[in-house]
């Protein structure tokens, strides 16, 4: 499978004590094959709160839904996809980079099965260049 993108992106000013952040991707996913491309969009928002003045380090929760915008019969069926809800604690690591341990549940509803729930430790390493 192959995927291209186009993302628009946001950040807010000072909201609570914190920071949000928005992001709009809109996915082509296709195959080799020459089957029929799939067509995604993902909604993302994140919150950031620092703990301390000058530490660096911050707190954060975020959720992403997909949507699968048509059917190709190799694919999702169309509609509600997927939703990832995330949560955890970055600080920063050297100049330049921060550094994010969290935790991640994925949930995928299912027509004809019972709901899949994933849980994930997640490790993200965040580089200003």
């Amino acid at each position: 499978e192959h995927r291209l993108m186009q993302q628009a992106a946001w950040r807010s000013g000072d909201v609570f004590g914190g920071q949000l952040q928005a992001r709009l991707r809109v996915e082509q996913r296709f195959r080799d094959t020459g089957e029929a491309t799939v067509w995604r969009a993902r909604q993302f928002v994140k919150f950031t709160k620092p703990v301390g003045h000058a530490s660096g380090v911050y707190l954060y929760g975020s959720g992403e839904t997909f949507f699968v915008l048509n059917n190709t019969g190799w694919s999702s069926p169309k509609g509600f996809e997927e939703i990832r809800f995330s949560g955890g604690a970055g600080f920063p690591v050297v100049k330049g980079a921060k550094a994010e341990l969290g935790y991640q549940a994925q949930i995928q509803p299912r027509d004809q099965a019972e709901t899949r729930i994933n849980h994930a430790l997640t490790v993200n390493l965040r580089l200003s260049l």
